[in-house]
């Protein structure tokens, strides 16, 4: 063999042989980085405050590894002390990283949310708002969307109002990335749930969310008026009041009842925005008044209130809860003339739940001759 070959045979080995020796000295190191960062995650509940702060900086210099392991700590986190410690780590560790560096991070969250304790979950989603927030408003990546649609439809069928709560908050940061209709869903489906929630503060949470257009779901918080809690019913009628095109005078009516003298005034200001006089909202609160013998006094009222469709208020009342009050309706609409009313009474002489009412609709639908 000659020297030129056997030199180039060497050579190549030598090359090989740095290659090899450069590889498992950065493997080493990157193991050293790894095994570092999770040695760190492990010391931060346990540091003092000084300390932790030190530790906290000490792992955002290596962001992606670190960010990694305090998720995976998180999921791991039994007590909220420590689970709020952790959440405060990812925000500095992770504050920095773009798209492509935090959507990794985003969908491994989503993927541990499920065995998470509620307070883990709830503090996940707060981070989760915060680097939604800080980054940019472009359109939302496939792989984030994704993740976001699992961790939205896992609060969704959760009963922790925190873990609720904070899913609902994110639905500003995530709208701002324009997100596909299928997240929108799944932002839609908690709104509506959170609406139904037995909690103040997700029943807040939903009527703010309701409230972005993008959404356009605002009829899914009216239950919301009804709330056993007088925050919820004052957010309720502030939110759904100036909302002519999606909810209908209507539905506001039952908060001229309510127990609370603010809300009351709240209702009635909503309506004199929408140009109902005083007499119409007088007439409106009958209406919606609990009690059966203060909505048979609209009978009375038809006629002397200006600028309404007695037809219309006719009809409401036949479709009463009270069967007094719908055969009231039913004999006042037997007086009047047109079609369509004489179809309600023909209606009601066929289909009323009411036996009494069924019958006497019945004798009123009859032609004269016939009774």
């Amino acid at each position: 063999m000659g020297d030129r070959q056997r030199n180039g045979r060497w050579g190549w080995m030598v090359v090989t042989g740095g290659l090899a020796l450069t590889g498992v000295a950065g493997l080493a190191a990157y193991k050293h980085q790894d095994l570092l960062a999770a040695w760190n995650v492990h010391q931060l509940p346990q540091a003092q405050t000084d300390q932790r702060l030190a530790i906290t900086e000490q792992l955002a210099q290596n962001p992606s590894v670190s960010t990694g392991w305090i998720l995976y700590s998180l999921s791991q986190a039994t007590e909220p002390e420590e689970a709020t410690v952790f959440a405060e780590a990812l925000m500095r560790t992770s504050r920095d990283m773009d798209a492509d560096q935090l959507d990794p991070h985003i969908s491994r969250a989503a993927s541990l949310f499920k065995i998470m304790e509620p307070d883990a979950q709830a503090q996940t989603l707060r981070w989760l708002a915060t680097a939604l927030n800080a980054g940019d408003s472009e359109t939302m990546t496939e792989r984030r969307s994704a993740a976001i649609r699992r961790l939205m439809d896992q609060a969704y069928v959760g009963e922790e109002p925190e873990v609720k709560a904070g899913a609902l908050r994110l639905s500003g940061p995530i709208l701002k990335q324009r997100p596909p209709a299928e997240v929108v869903e799944s932002l839609k489906l908690l709104v509506s749930s959170g609406a139904r929630s037995d909690s103040a503060r997700v029943q807040i949470q939903a009527i703010t969310a309701a409230l972005w257009p993008a959404l356009d779901c605002l009829e899914e918080t009216t239950v919301c008026l009804k709330s056993q809690h007088r925050e919820v019913r004052k957010a309720a009628i502030l939110a759904l009041g100036p909302a002519t095109e999606k909810i209908n005078e209507e539905i506001l009516l039952p908060g001229l009842h309510d127990e609370d003298l603010e809300i009351v005034q709240l209702t009635q200001s909503a309506l004199q925005a929408r140009g109902l006089r005083d007499d119409q909202i007088r007439l409106g609160k009958l209406m919606a008044d609990p009690k059966p013998t203060k909505r048979l006094e609209v009978l009375d009222h038809l006629s002397a209130t200006r600028d309404i469709d007695p037809a219309l208020w006719l009809r409401k009342l036949s479709n009463d809860p009270s069967p007094a009050v719908r055969a009231a309706a039913m004999r006042a609409m037997a007086q009047e003339t047109g079609a369509e009313l004489g179809e309600r009474v023909g209606q009601m002489g066929k289909s009323d739940p009411s036996e009494s009412v069924n019958k006497l609709a019945g004798y009123y639908g009859a032609p004269k001759m016939e009774r």
